[in-house]
């Protein structure tokens, strides 16, 4: 994904939004028994999503595999956090178990297959403390056919860049194929005065989807977690619709069995 080499740019143009962070801070209230202290993200670009938790007084880490996100991580929270360089699949935490784990940004997606999937479960769970939450975010396609209607997925106002000038960033989903499983996501980043950044960006990419009964069985195979709700995220206020076939953009709440 070629914006991630803008950290900054991707950093001010994708921090949550503040009713959705609220949002996750309801569900913690909600699905979690005990402390929620700490917080871990497994593919924490620029510390979107830790910073956030940082402020509230969370202590903090991140793994990525680029270097460039990881150093921004470092920028923006300081020497307090920990920060890895590494596998999303084999994380190396030292300062666990957390309470919590945060992945709202479908980056499971990026992950080629289901046994690379389960990979990063295995890993998330030893990571986390009994009762501690994972919040993962993922598509899940059940259609019989290629969908090619261009869905808008974000778009961001034009937006001050913290070093100077603006920028604003547009994602789309513009097919879906369930018999590869894979979603085609199209970005558009226009940009004015960002230094070392082109007035235009333009990128697609792909993400793994998950067929509904595939990934039901992928979590009663794994073990380890007890599925709490799936939140759409496509819907006003985010509300619990349960898995189900043709879910679409969704974030799974999984509590680490005792």
């Amino acid at each position: 994904m070629k914006l991630y080499a803008h950290p900054e740019v991707y950093a001010t143009l994708l921090a949550p939004e503040p009713d959705l962070f609220q949002e996750v801070l309801r569900w913690l209230d909600l699905y979690m028994d005990g402390p929620r202290e700490s917080v871990m993200d497994p593919c924490c670009g620029p510390a979107t999503w830790l910073l956030p938790f940082s402020v509230y007084g969370h202590r903090v880490a991140g793994n990525d595999l680029s270097a460039v996100m990881i150093e921004e991580s470092r920028r923006r929270l300081g020497e307090g956090a920990e920060l890895i360089q590494g596998d999303m699949r084999a994380l190396e935490f030292t300062g666990g178990p957390f309470d919590v784990a945060v992945n709202m940004s479908a980056s499971v997606g990026h992950l080629p297959d289901l046994e690379a999937v389960t990979a990063h479960l295995r890993s998330v769970h030893g990571q986390l403390r009994p009762g501690g939450l994972y919040f993962m975010g993922l598509c899940v396609f059940d259609g019989d056919r290629v969908d090619e209607e261009v869905l808008e997925l974000f778009e961001s106002p034009p937006t001050l860049i913290p070093s100077g000038g603006m920028a604003a960033v547009r994602y789309e989903s513009v097919r879906r194929d369930p018999a590869t499983c894979r979603e085609t996501i199209r970005l558009t980043l226009l940009t004015s005065s960002v230094a070392a950044c082109p007035p235009r960006l333009d990128d697609e990419y792909e993400l793994q989807t998950f067929r509904y009964p595939e990934l039901l069985q992928l979590l009663e195979d794994l073990g380890g977690f007890d599925l709490m709700a799936v939140h759409a995220m496509e819907e006003e206020g985010y509300p619990d619709r349960g898995l189900h076939p043709n879910c679409g953009d969704v974030t799974l709440v999984l509590r680490r069995r005792s």
